[in-house]
């Protein structure tokens, strides 16, 4: 039986530690790039599908005026935001928000139906979630997979 004994000096080491780290933050940075990227999308997507007027029970609602095209925003949440952030942690959301307008969280209303005036539900919040369910995890994977492989595109295995 052959024994070989590998060891690292000092510069091996610190080389190896560095690498370490430019990767860990380059993940970092495509998670958060990648969040950003999906919400907008997201966005985009609920931006550009209102119904036609008038919008029936159950489509998404008509774009009438604009205050809720207009109340659809995606924002950032900075750093250290949770214990389970971790360092660099940073996320981005939709903020669904009519107020300004003065129509109150009309966006929520819309979507879930208002009891008061017995307006009808116009989903489109759910909906558009689970179309894009998927969305940021084949982002990343592919944003990692780039880097892993020199970021050459290739075919990505199916399996």
């Amino acid at each position: 039986m052959i024994k070989i004994k590998a060891t690292l000096n000092y510069e091996h080491k610190k080389a190896f530690e560095n690498t370490t780290i430019k990767l860990e933050r380059m993940m970092e940075n495509d998670a958060i790039q990648v969040t950003r990227e999906t919400a907008e999308e997201i966005v985009k997507y609920i931006t550009e599908n209102w119904s036609p007027r008038p919008s029936r029970e159950g489509q998404f609602p008509a774009k009438r005026d604009g205050y809720l095209n207009d109340g659809i925003t995606v924002e950032k949440q900075g750093r250290n935001r949770g214990r389970f952030a971790g360092k660099y942690g940073t996320s981005h959301f939709i903020r669904f928000d009519t107020s300004d307008s003065g129509r109150g969280q009309y966006a929520l209303a819309v979507n879930d139906g208002n009891r008061i005036t017995n307006a009808a539900e116009r989903p489109y919040i759910e909906p558009t979630m689970k179309k894009f369910a998927s969305v940021y995890e084949d982002k990343l994977i592919e944003r990692i997979r780039l880097q892993t492989i020199g970021g050459k595109k290739v075919p990505r295995p199916r399996g």
